[in-house]
């Protein structure tokens, strides 16, 4: 080791005043300013409390020249049991994104474990520079919760995945400018109440399978916007696996938090309409008319309406609708129209057995856009078929339906009444077997 005593060696307070300042600068996370602040400590010494620093350069800092030179500097003035320890805990910075935090706990627990680091400033110095190691902070309280959040948060965003929290500090509510929180990975079981003052909140990601019914409570009495999007998010993925009665558990929780959405209200009403519950089914469309104040939609609310109405066997009911929708079609400028005013139109001439009016209409949704229930418009055209006993037309646009959402339609089909003069038809069958 150096015997070399320098003026930032000096034990005074002047000496003391320098040493806080090339701390500083060192934090600065500062390319040039770290360099300045390495060229300082070369000239005047390195004390023994600018050895962690010098680690965390080292070890972390991604440039090659800076980890060089703070190399160089403990080298020449750290004990050897350091330098052996930092080497036996040695570190490819370049694999410091590969890493999440549980790793990153891991690698500071042991490479903080020496007499010779501060474990505060150790990791404190990583956090800031590496934008790594909050769960070994906050675990260790190495700082307030505050300042260790902060060092997270990218804009208005926060990233605390794979953590492994139970709890979330209370300091979280500090940032109310927050709009994206993303928890995934945390078995949470409590949530502070200052959470609540996250009110420009948007995305909320969090391990449903983790998290506690209590804190789930939480965060549907703090966030019900939110979580009834992710419970109508939940609601879809659901049905496409055919889990009807899961999917309408979850869009009668949409609707609960969130009452005044008319598109979670109509999509509970098609959740419904698919496990048969056809009285309910009208009822929620019924909902969502009262909170829509656009034609097109409460065109397609009626339409809906118009077909269940034919399931039930009410043909006035249904013919009622139909026209009720197609009058507030007719008070949208064609030119203005979308592929799905057109399907609309569709179900409306459909329930109203004008099958050619309604062939026409799905055509021209097929045509602008086909991917807008692409199997929707093909599946309606071959229950069309079907009443007209046109039998190849039938297994033609069944067959197309099929193509675009094979699992649904292939579990409607054998179901619809529409098809019951085809039930025991081989080729029918075939077609959903395939």
């Amino acid at each position: 080791m150096t015997t070399d005593r320098g003026y930032l060696l000096h034990d005074d307070e002047q000496a003391h005043e320098f040493q806080e300042k090339i701390r500083n600068l060192l934090e600065s996370n500062e390319t040039n300013t770290i360099e300045v602040a390495l060229q300082l400590l070369q000239g005047g010494g390195v004390p023994a409390s600018m050895h962690t620093h010098l680690a965390v350069l080292h070890i972390f800092h991604q440039k090659e020249d800076i980890r060089k030179k703070a190399k160089k500097l403990l080298k020449k003035t750290a004990s050897s049991s350091l330098l052996a320890h930092i080497e036996k805990n040695a570190w490819n910075p370049f694999h410091l994104y590969e890493y999440h935090e549980r790793d990153m706990d891991k690698y500071l627990r042991e490479i903080t474990n020496h007499k010779h680091l501060d474990k505060a400033v150790f990791a404190n110095f990583t956090l800031k520079i590496t934008n790594k190691g909050a769960l070994f902070c906050l675990k260790n309280k190495t700082a307030s919760a505050h300042f260790i959040l902060n060092m997270l948060i990218n804009n208005d965003s926060l990233s605390m995945d794979y953590f492994d929290l139970e709890e979330l500090p209370e300091a979280i509510g500090d940032f109310k400018q927050l709009r994206t929180l993303s928890l995934e990975g945390n078995p949470l079981k409590k949530l502070p109440n200052s959470l609540a003052y996250l009110v420009h909140l948007e995305f909320l990601y969090f391990s449903p399978d983790l998290i506690s019914a209590e804190a789930l409570t939480k965060l549907e009495a703090f966030f019900p916007k939110i979580m009834a999007q992710r419970y109508y998010d939940e609601a879809w993925q659901l049905v496409n696996n055919l889990s009807y009665e899961d999917a309408l558990e979850s869009i009668e929780k949409s609707c609960l938090l969130n009452p005044l959405s008319h598109v979670a209200w109509d999509t509970q009403s098609w959740i419904l309409t698919g496990i048969r519950a056809y009285p309910r089914a009208i009822e929620c469309l019924e909902k969502a008319l009262l909170i829509t104040e656009d034609d097109s939609e409460k065109a397609q609310y009626h339409a809906s309406q118009s077909t269940i109405y034919l399931r039930l066997g009410k043909q006035a009911e249904a013919e009622k609708e139909a026209n009720t929708a197609l009058q507030y079609l007719v008070s949208i400028p064609q030119i203005h129209w979308r592929s799905d005013h057109f399907f609309c139109k569709g179900q409306a001439m459909y329930s109203l057995r004008n099958f050619e009016e309604a062939h026409l209409a799905y055509d021209s949704a097929i045509h602008m856009e086909y991917h807008y229930g692409g199997g929707a418009c093909w599946y309606n055209k071959a229950c069309i078929y079907a009443h007209q006993k046109q039998k190849e037309n039938m297994l033609d646009a069944l067959q197309k339906a099929l193509e675009a959402g094979r699992i649904y339609w292939a579990r409607e089909a054998p179901l619809d009444n529409d098809f019951q003069a085809y039930l025991q038809d081989e080729d029918f069958l075939n077609i959903l077997k395939a």
